[in-house]
């Protein structure tokens, strides 16, 4: 969906949701032309070619998943959810859509359906959709849902392509990430599987593909526990959580390091030695127990020593013009195969 929604609808799509805030700070027409250099200064280079992508948006950038959410709502939601510009509208009982997956629950014909499907993909001439429909089980993001009498229930349910690679506990990460993975992953399962015995069948899946990369059958038994310990309503969001937090939370103070597996457990280092803060009325003033944490930073690994970022720009970058006056962001690109200017579009 990423690259088929052209930059007049994506563009026109944030317009109208910040025209919207209620706060204009920082002024939309600053922000619209932060997204418009992203979209118009995309490079890349594939072997001896560079290319610049005019039209779509990149699936990388941080800002992608936003702004296909609105150009989908602009082009898809609001027309499907009107009466006056979808015909079938009445049988819509649910419209559910994360990015380019939708759910939706029929109540009319299969005749009409198909007439909606049709319909739908005339909707905009780059955005189609294929659709599978069934009067029993359907399938939408990570949950089977099927009919069972009045009610609609869930299970976990995953592609054949997916190889479940997750993190093994052999890797360079601090010890406590690959002890929450298992916790992680059944809690996953509590929470998307409404029938118990559908919720057991999963529990045995995904021990047998954490075990496969290497986990202890110890560490996931305990993160089954841990999940059966735990109610659905409270995965799911329903139960309010106790708040731990005292009324007026002291600043936090973050320690960054590199992570390194020979280092000491940095926590317990740096609790032992707080009094040290508290030799002077200033420090005492600053921290307190709860003020400093441990934060870590991936450190260098193969890939980042053996690959270098290959575009180098010869002039400095322009921070854009909120006065009315447009910047120039042309410049040439020196790569390892000379200077690109101009550069190639597609």
């Amino acid at each position: 969906m990423y690259p088929n929604i052209t930059n007049e609808l994506g563009l026109a799509a944030c317009r109208l949701l910040l025209d919207q805030r209620e706060t204009l700070e920082p002024s939309t027409d600053c922000i619209m032309e932060a997204i418009q250099i992203t979209l118009e200064e995309n490079i890349a280079q594939f072997g001896d070619i560079v290319v610049k992508q005019c039209d779509g948006t990149a699936m990388g950038p941080h800002h992608a998943c936003s702004y296909a959410d609105a150009a989908a709502d602009l082009a898809i939601d609001q027309k499907v959810m009107d009466p006056l510009t979808n015909p079938l509208n009445h049988c819509i009982d649910d419209w559910s859509r994360f990015r380019d997956d939708i759910l939706c629950v029929w109540t009319g014909s299969e005749t009409e359906l198909l007439n909606f499907n049709e319909w739908l993909n005339n909707l905009h001439p780059r955005l189609k959709f294929t659709m599978e429909y069934s009067k029993n089980s359907v399938v939408f993001l990570d949950l089977r849902l099927s009919i069972a009498g009045p009610m609609i229930i869930t299970e976990m349910y995953s592609k054949s392509s997916d190889t479940h690679a997750y993190l093994m506990p052999t890797s360079c990460h601090p010890s406590h990430i690959c002890r929450n993975i298992p916790k992680g992953v059944m809690k996953r399962v509590k929470r998307n599987c409404t029938d118990q015995d559908a919720c057991l069948r999963g529990y045995e899946e995904y021990r047998n593909h954490l075990q496969k990369r290497g986990y202890n059958e110890g560490l996931v038994q305990k993160a089954i526990d841990e999940a059966n310990a735990t109610s659905r309503e409270q995965l799911l969001g329903l139960v309010e959580k106790e708040d731990n937090y005292p009324s007026a939370p002291c600043k936090q103070f973050p320690l960054v390091i590199k992570f390194n597996p020979r280092l000491p457990p940095m926590s317990k280092f740096i609790n032992r030695h707080l009094t040290v803060l508290e030799l002077t009325n200033q420090t005492k003033s600053l921290f307190n127990k709860s003020s400093l944490f441990v934060s870590y930073r991936m450190e260098k690994n193969i890939l980042n020593m053996i690959t270098s970022n290959k575009f180098k720009s010869d002039t400095p970058v322009v921070a854009p013009s909120t006065q009315g006056t447009t910047p120039d962001w042309s410049s040439s690109l020196t790569t390892p195969h000379g200077v690109v200017n101009p550069v190639l579009k597609h």
